[in-house]
């Protein structure tokens, strides 16, 4: 999400507001069209070798669903970031975000159920 800032923190050139609103949908792209598609990651997640998977099936959770998680992250952040740590005490180990769209975070290497 930082190297995604980096990239777009020159979009800031059209005005803080229009700067934030495209850093917002340029963000939004990345994730949904990354995490939605067949394999679930996004650049950093295919460096630390995870993908993102439908809880019940292991497959892809699509653009709808990658959307919802994506736009989760934002709620899951709001108080105090307690929607990111709610996966320490999480039996599936599942943030907010993941709830939100049925997803879980698997290593990239297991295979769909």
């Amino acid at each position: 999400m930082v190297v995604l800032w980096v990239l777009t923190a020159p979009l800031a050139a059209f005005g803080f507001g229009w700067g934030v609103v495209l850093q917002l949908l340029a963000a939004g792209a990345y994730f949904v069209v990354l995490e939605g598609g067949r394999r679930g990651q996004t650049l950093g997640k295919r460096l630390a070798g995870i993908r993102v998977a439908d809880a019940r099936s292991g497959g892809a959770i699509g653009s709808g669903r990658a959307l919802v998680r994506h736009v989760g992250r934002y709620i899951s952040g709001l108080a105090l970031g307690l929607g990111y740590l709610f996966m320490l005490w999480d039996p599936r180990q599942q943030t907010w975000h993941d709830k939100m769209a049925g997803s879980v975070v698997l290593r990239a290497s297991r295979a769909p159920a």
